[in-house]
C-alpha cells in the first residue's frame, strides 16, 4: 500500500510541474480573469523563434472578441508570438506557420473577430488553446528567466479613449497616428449615452458609436494654433468620419465646431462643415477639407493671444460604426515633459489591470504605480524604468492581484533624472460586489451632481466613502 501511495504522490507532482508546458496540460483562463506571476518553461536550446524557444499553453473560450493583455516580468522581451489550436490541439487555426511574431510585450492583442493575419476568425463559444512564445534575453550564454501576467476578456472591451476622461494626448513635436477601431471591431457596444459624450450634432453626426477623444492646449502667448488631420482612411460601417471640436472640462463642454464626410456607404452620419459656434473659446477656420483630411486654425475669441490654460478636445467618430486610421499633428500647442496618452485601470476577476501609454518622454528615469484605499495614504506597488528621452509611443502595464475587496485608488507617478516628479489623475476601481451611490457632496459639504467639477465625495450604499476628481 505504501509504494502505491508514493507512486500517486510522485505522479501528482509531475503533472503539477508540467502544467502549461503542453496542449494536454494547458492552463485554463476564464473570461474576465487574470493569471499573475506565471512561469514560462526555460528552454535555452535556442533555434528558430516560435519553434524551439520558451512557450506556455493556455486554454480559453472564444467570445465575440478575444483580447489578451500580456506583461512580461523581470525584464521585457519584444520577441513574443502566438499560435492558436482547436481544442485538444487537433489543428492550427491561425496560419500554417503556427507562429504570429507581431505581439509587442506589455501590450494587448485581439485574436477573434479578425485575427492578426487578417484572414481567420474564431467561433464564439468554442474552446481553443493558445501557445505563447517568448524569446528570452540572454546575458552571455545564460538565459534570463521571466515570468508573466496575462488577463483575458472574451468581449470587446471599451477603450479609455472612448470617453472624455480617457482622452489621448497629442504630440507637439511629431505626427500622432491614431485608430478608433481595433483588431476586434468596436461595434457600437460602448456607453456613448453618458454625460461625458457630446450631442451627436456637435460632431456633424446623426449618431455616435465608436468615438475617440484627443486633448490639447495652446501654447501660452500664441495668437493662433493649428490642428491638421490627414491620411484618414475608414472601413466598415458607413465608410466615413466626423470630427468635433469641444472646449472646457469633461463635466462642462462647449461646442466649438465640426466637420464630417461620408466617403462611401449609406450610414446615418457624415454631416457637412460646421464652422465656429458662438460662445466658444476660439474662432475656427477650416481649410483643405477633403475626404482624407483637413486643417483647422484656432484664434482666441477674446484678447489677442491664448493664455495657455484653455483646454480643447478633438472628438472623432466613425460614420455608422466605421473604423478609421488617421494622423493628427499640431502646431503652437503645449509641449509636455512626458505626454501621457492615457492612464486606466480595468477590473478583472482576480486582478486589476493597470495600463498607460505615453506619446513621448524627456529625461524619464522611471514610473511608479501608487495605490491607496482612502485617497490620502499612498504606497508604491510597482516601479518600472522609463526610456530616458524618446519620441516613440510606448505602452506599459501591470496586473495588481493584491488589491482589497473595497474601493481601490491608483495613480501614476513619473520621475525625471533630476528627481522632478509628476502625477497622473487618480483612477478608482470598485472591487466590491454590490454598492451604489446614495449621496454626493463637494469638499464644502454641499450636495452636488456626481458629474460636478473638482473633488466630489460619494456616500455608498454600504456606508463607505468614494472620492473622485472630475476635471
Amino acid at each position: 500500500m505504501k509504494p502505491f501511495l508514493l507512486l500517486i504522490f510522485i505522479g501528482i507532482n509531475l503533472i503539477l510541474f508540467a502544467q502549461g508546458t503542453s496542449c494536454a496540460t494547458a492552463i485554463p483562463i476564464a473570461n474576465g480573469a487574470c493569471l499573475t506571476n506565471q512561469s514560462i518553461p526555460n528552454d535555452p536550446g535556442g533555434g528558430a523563434f516560435c519553434s524551439a524557444n520558451q512557450s506556455v499553453f493556455l486554454q480559453f473560450t472564444a467570445g465575440t472578441c478575444s483580447q489578451f493583455n500580456l506583461t512580461m516580468l523581470g525584464g521585457a522581451s519584444t520577441d513574443v508570438g502566438y499560435a492558436i489550436y482547436t481544442s485538444g490541439c487537433g489543428s492550427l487555426v491561425n496560419g500554417a506557420t503556427g507562429c504570429n511574431e507581431n505581439i509587442t510585450a506589455n501590450n494587448s492583442f485581439s485574436i477573434s473577430g479578425l485575427s492578426f493575419n487578417g484572414t481567420n476568425t474564431l467561433t464564439n463559444g468554442a474552446t481553443y488553446v493558445i501557445q505563447i512564445f517568448v524569446k528570452f534575453p540572454k546575458s552571455g550564454n545564460t538565459v534570463l528567466a521571466q515570468n508573466f501576467d496575462i488577463c483575458y476578456n472574451a468581449n470587446t472591451p471599451e477603450q479609455p479613449s472612448n470617453e472624455c476622461s480617457g482622452a489621448l494626448g497629442l504630440s507637439s513635436s511629431s505626427p500622432t497616428n491614431l485608430y478608433n477601431g481595433g483588431d476586434c471591431s468596436f461595434s457600437g457596444s460602448y456607453d456613448d449615452a453618458t454625460t461625458s459624450d457630446p450631442i451627436p450634432s456637435w460632431l456633424c453626426a446623426g449618431s455616435l458609436e465608436n468615438t475617440q477623444w484627443v486633448k490639447f492646449k495652446p501654447a501660452a502667448g500664441a495668437t493662433s494654433f493649428n490642428i491638421m488631420g490627414y491620411n484618414i482612411t475608414c472601413s466598415g460601417g458607413g465608410c466615413g468620419f466626423q470630427f468635433g471640436i469641444l472646449s472646457g472640462s469633461c463635466a462642462s463642454l462647449t461646442h466649438e465646431g465640426c466637420y464630417g464626410v461620408k466617403t462611401c456607404g449609406t450610414g446615418p452620419d457624415g454631416g457637412s462643415l460646421n464652422s465656429s459656434v458662438a460662445g466658444g473659446l476660439a474662432n475656427l477656420a477650416w481649410s483643405g477639407t477633403t475626404n482624407t483630411g483637413f486643417t483647422v486654425t484656432f484664434t482666441p475669441t477674446t484678447g489677442s493671444a491664448f493664455i495657455g490654460t484653455e483646454t480643447f478636445y478633438l472628438v472623432m467618430d466613425g460614420n455608422a460604426d466605421a473604423d478609421c486610421h488617421y494622423t493628427l499633428e499640431g502646431s503652437n500647442i503645449q509641449p509636455l515633459p512626458m505626454e501621457l496618452v492615457y492612464f486606466s485601470v480595468l477590473k478583472y476577476e482576480n486582478a486589476n489591470w493597470v495600463e498607460w501609454e505615453v506619446a513621448s518622454q524627456i529625461n524619464n528615469a522611471y514610473f511608479e504605480i501608487e495605490y491607496s484605499t482612502d485617497y490620502e495614504n499612498w504606497e508604491v506597488i510597482k516601479k518600472i524604468n522609463g526610456s530616458g528621452t524618446s519620441q516613440q509611443q510606448m505602452k506599459y502595464a501591470f496586473a495588481d492581484s493584491r488589491y482589497q475587496n473595497k474601493i481601490n485608488y491608483y495613480r501614476l507617478s513619473q520621475t525625471d533624472y533630476d528627481g522632478k516628479k509628476s502625477y497622473s489623475q487618480i483612477v478608482s476601481v470598485d472591487n466590491r460586489k454590490d454598492a451604489y451611490i446614495v449621496r454626493t457632496i463637494n469638499s464644502m459639504g454641499i450636495e452636488v451632481p456626481s458629474s460636478a467639477s473638482g473633488m466630489v465625495i460619494h456616500t455608498m450604499s454600504d456606508g463607505s466613502i468614494l472620492k473622485t476628481f472630475n476635471p
